[in-house]
């Protein structure tokens, strides 16, 4: 049995040295390869913050602008509410005779997008410096029906947009952010759900322990996520309550003039953005968010309210 050990050992040791070893009759152990110490994995450092999370919320109710002077700010600073995206919802409804935000407040209830803030602040209501940081979350008990109870709690998730961080500061309970930054966000439709990434973006909210009230975020939509992102989801929203069997017959008429330019009773994306009575909205940029004195996005804004949750921010 001793031979046989040996013998395979030497044909291991020739294979593993090669030739250069000179395998014969004789066999000596080679030498033991030095051991290159372990790497040790690296360490992610957490975002140093100069704060604790004083209001952890999710928006729980989204308020759709009628009109281009509604549920915006002034991005500009021209002194004017700036919300293109609000006179272009505004127009349909008037228009087509429909209303967008029934559904939109069914699909939030139901959990089909969950947009979550975490407040930094020393205090919600004493003057101080804070900061916003916004996440798409995913509820984890999969249960949408007690996403709002105000104890609730969701993981913050990766994906289109991973994160928003917003300077800012809060007095009297008042929160407002002070350096416009990047942001996001999420619409929910029937047809589908647009995440919308926002430049100069900026919050104005009454904050306390009942989560954000009276809120406002407003931002600009580069021109080409108006066209990729925004577009395709109007147009299959409008597409599907164009063919409801309930669709008055006022409505449907004004939709046939209007944007089924074809006659096939159906809404294209090209008839949506080549309408001359709606798409010059979503094709005009309104905002320089590049400084370069071109304007480069669409202003848009909304309402929104947020109730208390809990996020977790590690998987």
């Amino acid at each position: 049995m001793a031979r046989r050990v040996r013998s395979g050992l030497v044909l291991i040791s020739c294979l593993a040295i090669g030739a250069a070893a000179g395998c014969g009759g004789e066999w000596s152990e080679p030498a033991p390869e030095p051991i290159e110490p372990a790497t040790p994995p690296p360490v992610v450092a957490p975002p140093k913050v100069k704060h604790p999370s004083a209001l952890q919320s999710v928006v729980s109710e989204i308020v759709l602008p009628t009109s281009g002077n509604e549920h915006g700010l002034d991005l500009d600073g021209d002194g004017m509410v700036d919300n293109q995206v609000g006179r272009l919802l505004g127009l349909l409804r008037s228009a087509l005779q429909i209303e967008l935000q029934p559904t939109l407040n069914k699909q939030l209830q139901a959990g089909k997008a969950i947009v979550l803030f975490d407040l930094l602040a020393g205090s919600l209501w004493t003057e101080g410096e804070a900061e916003v940081r916004a996440y798409l979350g995913r509820d984890l008990d999969s249960n949408a029906a007690n996403n709002y109870s105000g104890v609730e709690q969701f993981q913050a998730i990766s994906g289109i947009v991973e994160t928003s961080v917003l300077p800012g500061s809060i007095s009297s309970g008042r929160l407002a952010t002070t350096k416009p930054s990047t942001g996001f966000i999420a619409l929910p439709f029937l047809s589908k759900t647009a995440i919308l990434p926002l430049r100069n973006t900026r919050i104005q909210a009454e904050v306390g322990p009942d989560g954000m009230q009276q809120a406002v975020l407003a931002g600009a939509i580069p021109m080409a996520d108006a066209v990729a992102l925004l577009a395709p989801v109007l147009t299959a929203e409008l597409d599907r309550l164009y063919k409801l069997p309930e669709l008055s017959p006022l409505a449907k008429q004004a939709f046939k003039s209007w944007l089924d330019a074809d006659a096939d009773g159906s809404i294209s994306e090209q008839e949506l953005t080549g309408s001359t009575a709606f798409g010059f909205l979503l094709h005009t940029a309104d905002i320089d968010t590049d400084e370069d004195g071109t304007p480069d996005a669409v202003s848009f804004g909304i309402a929104f309210r947020s109730v208390p949750c809990s996020i977790r921010l590690s998987q």
